[in-house]
């Protein structure tokens, strides 16, 4: 069983926690379990039954295996894996529920009016421009210092996973928002290569960069990109600014954060794998 070298790492505001073969470790739905594992476990990706199969990062001298869930990702009990001396048993995780915040959202007249048929276009822009987020993702690791929030002095103002309700349509918000002004500079949160640069109905000028084995950042809504696509940039080069194009009320800077596809709380993700 994973004894108690292991320690379980939570894309929560939780500290790290030494893990005993008897703990079971929690996690909500849209988080990622970063489990550290022992450096002769030599496997690039370890299977979990009834969950899919998850890679192993490199991070700080640690192998780290990433499972990302959604955010309606189905709750319960899952086995992780045996890997190198950890030959007897396998240890439990628990994915539990995460609170859903439903708000109301008017949307204003600029956007087309709060109607049900307008609502129904909105959500249909934001589903085919999610597709769009499907691109290829680096075999290898790009990246090796902890990741950088993308505005400095930043102010978040939106969080990730409540619904907004417009006349019945429910829309998840899969990321959060950042305070920012039309022109605001906008870094790269780490190493990567850029994925993909255009303008989308809902999400507006974007930039999708690879950070590689399945780690991808999103940042959407900008006035400007700076950066080519298939370019390899540098962790803080400014890619672009931000702005309030697409599906907006306002001037702010929206930053998604996906593991093998999966949108996850990029607040979580950060508390682990964010510089500090």
């Amino acid at each position: 069983m994973y004894k108690a070298f292991i320690l379980i790492f939570f894309f929560t505001p939780i500290s790290v926690l030494a893990m005993s073969t008897t703990s079971i470790t929690t996690i909500r739905q849209g988080d990622v379990a970063f489990i550290e594992i022992k450096k002769d476990c030599h496997k690039t990706s370890l299977s979990i039954p009834k969950l899919g199969t998850f890679p192993v990062l490199n991070f700080q001298n640690k192998k780290l295996l990433t499972i990302p869930t959604d955010i309606s990702q189905a709750t319960g009990t899952y086995i992780l894996p045996k890997c190198g001396t950890l030959t007897e048993g396998a240890q439990k995780f628990f994915i539990t529920s995460r609170e859903k915040e439903v708000q109301e959202f008017v949307i204003p007249k600029e956007q087309g009016g709060n109607t049900t048929d307008n609502a129904v276009k909105v959500k249909k822009n934001i589903q085919n421009d999610s597709r769009v987020l499907k691109v290829f993702t680096n075999k290898k690791q790009l990246w090796s210092n902890p990741f950088i929030f993308p505005i400095e002095n930043y102010v978040i103002t939106d969080t990730y996973g409540y619904t907004r309700d417009s006349k019945g349509i429910n829309i998840i918000h899969k990321g959060i928002d950042f305070r920012a002004e039309t022109g605001t500079p906008i870094h790269a949160m780490n190493r990567g290569v850029v994925r993909y640069v255009g303008t989308l109905p809902a999400y507006g000028k974007t930039i999708i960069i690879d950070h590689g084995r399945g780690a991808q950042t999103v940042y959407l809504h900008l006035s400007k990109i700076l950066v080519k696509e298939g370019s390899l940039v540098k962790q803080n080069k400014i890619i672009g600014e931000s702005g309030k194009t697409g599906f907006v009320t306002g001037a702010h800077l929206h930053v998604s954060v996906r593991v093998l596809g999966i949108s996850v709380d990029p607040e979580s993700f950060m508390n682990v794998v964010g510089e500090k």
